[in-house]
């Protein structure tokens, strides 16, 4: 497996934040140093003693969107307030910035003292359209049930960070333990995550080998770490977050307790719908075009009850996108055509859905 990398360090502060040390300008420079594509300036909100007042987050397009080479994102590390997700930044404040990192911190107003009120403020942040990304979540100053964290991350779109500065290097072996069952499950139910410095000093910008080393460890998908350079990085921040469609949500249970779809493939529905609905529709060429109809072929027969037949499917695919480049849409639409002459099952909207998730998964 080949070691992932980061190509953008998404959470940072700057010498606004009361906790940091350095200037925007020594940060950025730190991220050109490193050879990083982009960096984002997540200083603290308000809510924090001695955080930014809210009236400095309303301007952010008085900063340049670029520098040297590096794309330039200016967001927030807001703080959850209470049990019921409340941020320190609301509506328009949180939409004029490019990215909203949201955790819980001393120091603000938040009270909650169990895992259960930690796991269920942080659960009902992610239900905020605006949330991006939470920032370190294995952080055991709060504790969270990683078990509700992670499928309510897939279900909202939300990203968890695997932050480089709460991994337990500070003599807490129990955040490295939280690290890792947060990866598990990212891994098997296919939830997204970012690898961050959460940098407080130019030097410290991009400087995650702790984080790189554990996803190496437990051989962690390059494809689910949204800044290692195998998504598109900028579309994936600047598309508003979706929400999984519960009829869709409910076709794929139906599927899988009438045995109709693997349970070990759910992950890559789960992340297919995500870039479907994120707008992603690659193109592909040739052979690779046919790999990925063809293993889309056996999950429409196993709709179907059937074991793949890739004899009756690879022949006409193949003949069908020879020498073309299709659309990941053009060729889901081609294989419905054989489902409707396959199998006797009409095909809804929701599975229509879910074929067209499996390609871009696939394509991505």
């Amino acid at each position: 497996m080949t070691p992932i990398g980061i190509v953008a360090d998404l959470h940072v502060h700057t010498l606004a934040s009361p906790c940091a040390y350095s200037t925007l300008a020594e940060m950025v420079e730190a991220a050109v140093q490193r050879g990083l594509k982009a960096l984002a300036i997540t200083d603290h909100g308000p809510g924090l003693q001695g955080g930014l007042d809210r009236f400095q987050f309303q301007f952010p397009t008085v900063l340049p969107k670029e520098h040297r080479g590096v794309q330039l994102y200016h967001g927030v590390e807001a703080n959850i307030l209470d049990a019921g997700g409340d941020l320190d930044l609301h509506g328009s404040e949180l939409a004029a910035l490019d990215l909203v990192v949201a955790g819980l911190h001393p120091g603000t107003a938040y009270r909650g003292s169990s895992t259960e009120e930690h796991t269920r403020a942080v659960v009902a942040a992610m239900e905020n359209p605006a949330v991006r990304i939470i920032s370190h979540p294995h952080n055991m100053h709060f504790p969270v049930q990683m078990e509700e964290v992670v499928p309510a991350a897939v279900r909202t779109g939300t990203w968890l960070e695997l932050n480089h500065r709460y991994m337990g290097g500070s003599g807490n072996p129990e955040a490295l333990t939280q690290s890792r069952t947060m990866l598990r499950l990212a891994a098997e139910q296919g939830a997204r995550i970012c690898v961050n410095s959460d940098s407080h000093f130019m030097a410290g910008v991009g400087q995650v080998a702790n984080a790189l080393a554990l996803l190496d460890e437990v051989g962690f998908p390059a494809e689910l770490v949204v800044n290692s350079g195998t998504l598109e990085l900028d579309a994936a921040i600047r598309t508003p977050k979706h929400f999984l469609d519960p009829e869709v949500e409910e076709r794929l249970v139906f599927l899988t307790e009438n045995d109709l779809l693997d349970p070990d493939f759910l992950p890559v529905l789960h992340r297919g719908v995500d870039l479907v609905q994120a707008g992603i529709g690659k193109v592909l060429t040739g052979e690779n075009a046919v790999m990925f109809v063809t293993h889309l072929a056996s999950t429409v027969n196993r709709l179907c009850g059937k074991e793949p037949e890739f004899a009756e499917l690879d022949p006409l695919v193949a003949a069908e996108i020879k020498g073309q480049a299709p659309s990941l849409f053009y060729l889901v639409d081609h294989l419905i055509a054989l489902l409707d002459e396959q199998c006797p099952v009409q095909v809804t909207e929701v599975e229509r859905l879910l074929f067209v998730a499996h390609v871009a998964v696939l394509a991505s």
